[in-house]
């Protein structure tokens, strides 16, 4: 079995593979051998809801994660509800990466600040192209007070007004 010798396997990057969804789907179940990785970027893989939600279930129990990178994927809502679900458990991340997946429709802008709460590490976030808006950049702005370590915030490309600008701001004098 090709995961057998990969218990030990720290780094995975497989970024532009574009493997798809089915590909997705497929690795999840070969990650779950990969329990100790530290790093996991699926970044330009087309893997769309159903390989967000096949993926979110494998690395639940993932809690040496630090390096989440899902960027351009053609995420949406029901991918972006499952990956909340498991990034709440996941508070070793310091670095996470979903930019330009469609993760503020639906309310999730919400949804997504709720799940990134607990991993107070976060020193990088990076959400640009994700279609925060004002309601998912005012949510956001709610929790940016709880990342003492942020170093590094990119809402490019957010459609995020003056109000949203301003509730940024004033969040992170706090």
């Amino acid at each position: 079995e090709a995961t057998s010798y990969s218990t030990g396997l720290v780094h995975l990057d497989l970024r532009h593979l574009r493997r798809g969804m089915e590909g997705t789907i497929a690795l999840a179940g070969a990650l779950e051998q990969c329990s100790a990785l530290t790093l996991l970027d699926l970044s330009f893989n087309e893997i769309r809801d159903e390989g967000a939600v096949a993926l979110a279930e494998c690395i639940q129990g993932f809690s040496n994660l630090q390096t989440l990178g899902l960027e351009n994927n053609k995420i949406g809502v029901q991918g972006c509800r499952k990956l909340c679900e498991t990034l709440k458990g996941l508070r070793s991340l310091t670095d996470v990466n979903l930019a330009h997946n469609e993760l503020g429709k639906g309310g999730n802008g919400t949804l997504l600040a709720e799940a990134l709460s607990p991993s107070t590490s976060l020193t990088r976030l990076t959400l640009g192209g994700s279609l925060l808006g004002d309601h998912g950049a005012t949510a956001l702005a709610g929790v940016l007070p709880r990342f003492q370590g942020l170093r590094s915030l990119d809402l490019e490309h957010n459609y995020i007004s003056s109000v949203g600008v301003a509730r940024l701001c004033s969040s992170l004098d706090k």
